[in-house]
């Protein structure tokens, strides 16, 4: 068989199967740099499943997120309930929207 033949071949074979080349590669690393790439590449470097240990730090984190999470709710709860106190005390009902004209965009 004839080497040039062989290399316009494949080149030809790849160039008509560009689309699906270009969509496996993002989906490789799509899924690559997410949390089960990264579970994976620790997997097959021999680092095994989570311990306890890190479960634990985990669980401390997630719990730690969630109680910064509680405190804006909260936090804004206060405000919303501010805002709708005001607009009550000052005989608003407070279901109409307030327009700024200068605020409103064209």
């Amino acid at each position: 068989m004839d080497f040039p033949f062989l290399i316009r071949t494949i080149l030809y074979t790849l160039a008509s199967n560009a689309h699906l080349l270009v969509l496996g590669l993002a989906a490789i690393l799509t899924l690559g740099s997410g949390p089960l790439g990264r579970a994976l590449a620790q997997r097959l470097r021999g680092g095994g499943a989570v311990g306890p240990q890190d479960l634990d730090a985990l669980l401390k984190e997630l719990r730690d997120q969630l109680g910064d999470v509680q405190e804006r709710l909260d936090f804004n709860e206060r405000v919303l309930s501010e805002i709708r106190q005001s607009l009550l005390g000052s005989g608003r009902s407070g279901t109409e929207p307030r327009i700024d004209p200068v605020a409103t965009p064209v």
